[in-house]
């Protein structure tokens, strides 16, 4: 899975969530996609998108790519697959 990252205002999210949504949609959902979210301050929180292939983070303009190390270890899931999400995450994988 290829990462991207942006900080944006709490207010801003669903308008992250219905982009993620429609190209997650347009890949016929694939099981290893995930938008997901970490406050960061009472005003801010980072989103974090997880996609199958690198070209496929062209889609989130103002994302900068980060890697797998540096996402929180306990994130929120917006979108994607939860089962993957789980065994990320929730399973200590």
């Amino acid at each position: 899975m290829f990462w991207a990252t942006c900080t944006i205002s709490t207010g801003e999210w669903l308008e992250y969530l219905g982009a993620f949504e429609v190209h997650w949609q347009l890949l016929h959902y694939p099981r290893d996609m995930l938008l997901m979210a970490a406050n960061e301050t009472r005003t801010t929180m980072r989103l974090f998108v997880g996609v199958p292939r690198s070209e496929d983070l062209l889609t989130y303009s103002g994302f900068e790519r980060t890697e797998r190390k540096f996402l929180p270890r306990a994130p929120i899931l917006l979108a994607g697959n939860h089962d993957v999400f789980q065994a990320m995450f929730e399973s200590g994988g």
